[in-house]
């Protein structure tokens, strides 16, 4: 890119202080002053822009601080709600820890006592066949005694008749 100040300079070193002509250079010093006011005009925009620019820029770059210290904060945020959520899953593993040990624990008494259920169970299915056979000698011992009791009326009824016979033949 080409300065804008070239030409000024151009216009100044050509110019000359040697003229003879003073009306002509007055005319000289007068178009190097325009020159001169045109360049510093082109140089005051250049600036002008150039300043915008940077105003544009350092506008941008401090959005983007604040940004950076926004995302910082929602970070420093995140990072102790996420530390709380870790304490807490820490404690809730502690805690299902815990129920797993009791549950395997339960788990391991309900097979003791299944196991002393059945145990149990075998001893009076034993028990129950034990009665049943006793209940079916009482009923035999029951049903031999009701027959050895009609056996036994039925010898007193004989001998209380046996008896009156003798007695009518003794009678007589």
């Amino acid at each position: 890119m080409r300065s804008p100040m070239a030409p000024c300079l151009l216009l100044i070193l050509g110019s000359g202080c040697q003229s003879q002509d003073a009306a002509r250079g007055e005319e000289k010093l007068h178009q190097v002053v325009e020159s001169l006011a045109g360049c510093l005009k082109a140089r005051d925009a250049e600036i002008t822009t150039r300043d915008s620019k940077i105003a544009r820029i350092e506008t941008e770059l401090a959005d983007r601080k604040a940004l950076i210290e926004r995302l910082n904060l929602r970070l420093k945020t995140a990072t102790s709600e996420d530390s709380a959520k870790s304490d807490r899953i820490k404690a809730l593993q502690v805690q299902f820890d815990g129920s797993n040990t009791l549950l395997a624990k339960l788990e391991a008494d309900m097979e003791v006592f299944v196991r002393q259920l059945e145990v149990q169970l075998a001893h009076v299915s034993q028990l129950t066949n034990k009665v049943e056979e006793h209940r079916g000698k009482l009923a035999q011992a029951l049903n031999e005694k009701s027959v050895l009791a009609m056996d036994v009326q039925y010898a007193r009824q004989r001998v209380t008749q046996l008896e009156k016979q003798l007695a009518e033949k003794k009678d007589k």
